[in-house]
């Protein structure tokens, strides 16, 4: 029997219905209007326990990024580099909300979003660079989380989860570079104290910016 529904839900998603079209330029602030339409149809936007559990995982992973960028925070903040220690609460800042997408997205998914538990992150270091190398491994272990997720999403057909996981895929690649350059940076300085503290100077200018549709605390 045709699940007719289900027709119409996948005709909604991969054509430029005015309210995908919404959702893919405003991130989380148009998914309610998804959500509402696919409730129309007789059925809801489920997620399947597979896809749940591993948007919920990568939720612990943002919220463990922030934890482990405060952290380093705390590293520069004893080390008398309160520009680097800036740029590490910015970042921390940033994976916050990044967490909160997962929420908000997992939630108005008609899913239910799980708290996981959270290990402390490493706290010591040996220098500037030892910390940034260490951030930018981290961070292609995210990349690598984000395309997993997006194989699932794939995988099991659920467009919305796709549209959702493209901005992190994109945002992956910035992050990534961000930490790299800064990482590069460092490495020719080594062993250079002047050096040093004119890059702990520069790292102190970056300021932070909610991604669009989202305040400062998420949401």
């Amino acid at each position: 029997m045709v699940d007719l529904p289900f027709l119409w839900l996948r005709w909604f998603v991969d054509t430029d219905f005015p309210l995908v079209y919404k959702y893919k330029s405003t991130e989380n602030a148009g998914f309610p209007c998804v959500t509402f339409f696919f409730l129309f149809l007789g059925g809801n936007l489920m997620l399947s326990q597979t896809l749940q559990d591993a948007l919920n995982e990568q939720m612990k992973n943002e919220f463990f990024s922030a934890y482990l960028y405060k952290a380093m925070a705390a590293y520069f903040e004893a080390e008398d580099l309160p520009g680097f220690s800036a740029w590490m609460r910015v970042q921390a800042m940033e994976e916050m909300t990044h967490g909160e997408k997962f929420f908000n997205f997992i939630c108005e998914a008609g899913g239910r979003a799980v708290m996981l538990p959270i290990d402390a992150p490493k706290g010591d270091y040996t220098s500037a660079y030892d910390v940034f190398d260490y951030a930018l491994e981290h961070e292609y272990f995210v990349t690598d989380r984000i395309n997993k997720l997006m194989d699932l999403a794939r995988d099991e057909s659920n467009h919305a989860a796709q549209i959702f996981l493209q901005w992190f895929v994109t945002e992956q690649v910035e992050e990534e570079a961000s930490f790299g350059l800064v990482k590069k940076k460092l490495k020719r300085v080594e062993g250079d104290g002047r050096g040093l503290l004119m890059l702990d100077q520069e790292a102190g200018s970056r300021t932070f910016v909610p991604p669009a549709g989202m305040s400062v605390t998420g949401g």
